[in-house]
């Protein structure tokens, strides 16, 4: 029977009367067409965009084809028509619904995912590849930073990276930040790939990015911030009818190409959760990689450095655990304008008893500035710290003296930095 009405939209505007008349199977069917609303449509893939992204075209065009019958069963049934038997032929949205080959993970082909990108000193990554990622905290807390870390990471390997800044787009910034972070001119120009849009994400949108990703070979796709995605397209954050369809339309076919996807966001404002971020609990059912809530208990100045904690909120593959620290990435600020920076794992840099190292060499770094009562250049205050450490371990923890304000830093002649005591880790400078 002809349909005056577009089953879609009818689905959208159905008499509740009559919705209340429905069986529980007319009302499922209705259901189904209103949450998979926003993906209904004609997909604008280019043929010559990789296979991968044909195969979503071929799901989207299947989940289509699906509400559209459900929502005309549904009329219909109002209209008092009978449903035609079903063909013998299975559908084709049952086209994934295939029993997986569990083989090859047995016999262990396939090995266990495990986290490559955003590294610690120790070399333990927290990102996952092929995944959606988030981080997630207050505004300025330093979101950006975390992204601009992974990026230089993968560039000093030889990768590249797309970065989509919707929050206020300022590639002069990305650029000095990059800079400081030690990525030389070459490696921005050449390895990282800047978007700086104000139009929505849409399905082209996703195309040109999943396209580019793919012949690159990107490894990482930033997204800052999903905010301002939801923002210009009039998505409120705590439905999910509305979050649920965009992350499925956007990140998840990205991450499906091999990039880890890094999705920025804000945090929940909500005494009861603090861990996780703002609005919907769709957003963290979309996490197929990690999650983590960024804080600052020292801010990020030009002027002293900082230093930024990682709670880990979700893992989906447990190498993290939830509510434990993952990381904490130290700044120090030098009076030439440089900048050093380092990621610790939790068992240097965490407040517990598992912080001990860090500090005891942090001491160490300290008493030799204050024995030698004098300006000493970073070469001579390694040589004067009486501890057993690595050099990399004695480099971090003057740089968490500094950025503590211990040890404060000046410009010495032929370019050196020179290093003054100020005061005791565990006192305050005194007027």
């Amino acid at each position: 029977m002809a349909l005056d009405t577009d089953p879609i939209e009818a689905a959208h505007t159905v008499d509740p009367l009559a919705e209340r008349a429905m069986s529980d199977e007319e009302r499922r069917d209705l259901e189904f067409a209103r949450e998979w609303k926003p993906t209904v449509g004609p997909l604008r893939f280019n043929p010559a965009v990789p296979e991968r992204l044909a195969q979503i075209r071929a799901d989207r065009e299947a989940h289509d084809a699906t509400i559209r019958a459900a929502a005309e069963r549904s009329l219909a049934s109002r209209n008092g028509a009978t449903e035609p038997p079903p063909d013998d032929e299975p559908p084709d949205h049952l086209a994934s619904w295939q029993r997986v080959d569990l083989g090859p993970y047995v016999r262990g082909e396939v090995k266990p995912i495990t986290p490559s990108l955003l590294r610690r000193q120790d070399h333990v990554a927290l990102l996952y590849a092929g995944r959606v990622n988030g981080v997630h905290g207050d505004s300025g807390s330093g979101k950006s930073w975390v992204a601009e870390i992974t990026t230089a990471q993968e560039i000093s390997d030889g990768h590249h990276v797309i970065g989509v800044d919707l929050e206020d787009p300022d590639a002069n910034t990305i650029r000095e930040r990059l800079q400081l972070l030690g990525v030389t001119d070459d490696g921005i120009l050449d390895q990282l790939h800047y978007y700086g849009p104000d139009d929505a994400f849409g399905r082209d949108a996703v195309e040109l990015i999943g396209t580019e990703a793919t012949a690159c070979g990107a490894t990482g796709i930033v997204i800052d911030s999903l905010g301002e995605a939801f923002g210009l397209e009039g998505i409120n954050e705590s439905h999910d009818e509305e979050v649920g369809p965009w992350l499925r339309r956007v990140a998840r076919p990205l991450a499906d190409l091999g990039p880890a996807v890094l999705l920025l966001d804000h945090s929940t404002k909500a005494g009861d959760n603090p861990l996780h971020a703002s609005g919907s609990k769709r957003k963290r059912a979309a996490i197929t990689g990690a999650s983590y809530l960024l804080e600052t208990p020292e801010p990020l100045t030009r002027e002293s450095g900082g230093r930024l904690t990682l709670t880990t909120a979700k893992d989906r593959h447990g190498w993290h655990r939830q509510r434990a620290r993952a990381a904490e990435i130290v700044f120090a600020q030098y009076p030439d304008g440089g900048m050093t920076h380092h990621v610790w794992p939790p068992s240097a840099t965490s407040t517990t008893s598992a912080d001990a190292r860090l500090d005891v060499v942090a001491r160490a770094a300290i008493r030799a500035t204050r024995d030698a009562d004098r300006p000493i250049s970073r070469n001579e205050l390694e040589g004067l710290m009486s501890v057993k450490a690595s050099a990399t371990l004695k480099r971090g923890a003057i740089d968490r003296a500094v950025g503590l304000g211990a040890i404060r830093t000046e410009a010495g002649p032929r370019n050196a930095t020179l290093h003054i005591y100020v005061h005791d880790l565990d006192t305050e400078p005194t007027s």
